[in-house]
């Protein structure tokens, strides 16, 4: 038995990241059969603020170069004409051509490896000056990593392997959720 469903970070995971992308679940018939009766994918769910992730008093060279700072400004342009002078955070494909870029309000695009491994994507905040990169500890929660199993991968990896790793990664708190469903639609387990 074969099931499928396209899931998105925003509404499955509990995370503002733009993520959407093909969940499949298969299980053998032979064996326990699995519960028709329970739903093999978890119901969405209410996404928090991205303020909740981002990291505060961050220090960086904030330097953009002239695409990405045209793509900044742009999006400045748009969040203003879109959502209001105080939009609040805005996030952008900074890195992206303009055919491709990104820019949402109150939540992050998908992050891709090539992101994940350079920086991310750049935060605009309502006010006109204050905008910056993404940071590491960012990235992670907004795949669902908490905090202490970065700071151990950096102990061994590079920030930007772990960035490119998490970029082209699934959330897991969208997995803990798939896998607690999976798990009781296939008998494996009695109760959540």
């Amino acid at each position: 038995k074969c099931q499928a469903q396209i899931m998105n970070n925003c509404t499955h995971g509990a995370i503002p990241h733009n993520r959407p992308r093909l969940y499949l679940v298969a299980m053998l018939e032979d064996g326990e059969n699995p519960n028709k009766e329970l739903p093999w994918f978890p119901d969405a769910v209410d996404c928090p603020k991205l303020q909740r992730f981002l990291v505060n008093n961050v220090k960086q060279n904030t330097r953009l170069c002239k695409s990405a700072a045209k793509n900044v400004t742009e999006a400045r342009r748009i969040a203003k004409k879109k959502w209001g002078k105080d939009h609040g955070l805005v996030v952008v494909d900074a890195q992206a051509s303009a055919k491709f870029r990104a820019i949402m309000h109150g939540k992050v695009p998908c992050l891709t490896k090539a992101r994940g491994g350079s920086n991310g994507h750049y935060i605009i905040f309502k006010y006109q000056g204050d905008g910056r990169w993404m940071n590491l500890q960012e990235i992670g929660g907004l795949q669902g990593w908490p905090k202490l199993h970065l700071d151990y991968l950096q102990q061994s990896h590079s920030a930007c392997v772990i960035g490119k790793t998490l970029g082209d990664g699934f959330c897991l708190t969208l997995w803990q959720r798939l896998f607690a469903k999976v798990l009781l639609a296939a008998n494996l387990i009695k109760k959540k």
